[in-house]
């Protein structure tokens, strides 16, 4: 019996030593106490971000309303810049291909277009043209309009 008891004593010690419930559930209770903790405060975090934060930062606070420009004027502008743009193109062209006349046409036709063009009036004079006199400084500015401010911030 005496043997028995001792192996049965040897047992009982190593199991306890071995296994201890208590403490292996409190720290895994812990871990996943803490991982909510952590996901929570930053579901919070991106929440308050999104609402509070975020739509503010799209906006460039100024003291004078953002105009929107006037879709017909812009398309305008537009067909006016590549008018010109082209013209210079046809008339650089023509004076690199050494047709004279036809470059003198289509530096006239820029500066119709558009008369205090530097480089129509550059062109006309390399190729010994004198161009229109204007005055270059006082050409019209458009000014911007004031409108009603279209970036007001909104809170979802």
């Amino acid at each position: 019996m005496r043997g028995s008891s001792n192996r049965l004593h040897r047992y009982a010690s190593h199991r306890a030593t071995m296994w201890k419930p208590p403490a292996v559930i409190a720290e895994f209770a812990a871990t996943f106490v803490v991982a909510g903790v952590v996901v929570a405060v930053g579901v919070r975090a991106w929440n308050t971000y999104e609402t509070d934060i975020r739509p503010f930062a799209r906006v460039v606070p100024t003291f004078t309303p953002t105009p929107i420009p006037d879709p017909e004027k812009a398309r305008a502008e537009g067909r006016r810049l590549r008018l010109v743009l082209d013209g210079l193109g046809a008339a650089n062209a023509f004076r690199a291909a050494g047709q004279r006349d036809w470059a003198i046409e289509r530096y006239r036709e820029v500066l119709q277009v558009d008369p205090g063009n530097l480089d129509a009036r550059a062109g006309l004079r390399e190729l010994g043209v004198v161009a229109p006199p204007v005055a270059v400084l006082n050409t019209p500015v458009p000014s911007p309009t004031p409108l009603e401010p279209t970036n007001t911030p909104t809170r979802r």
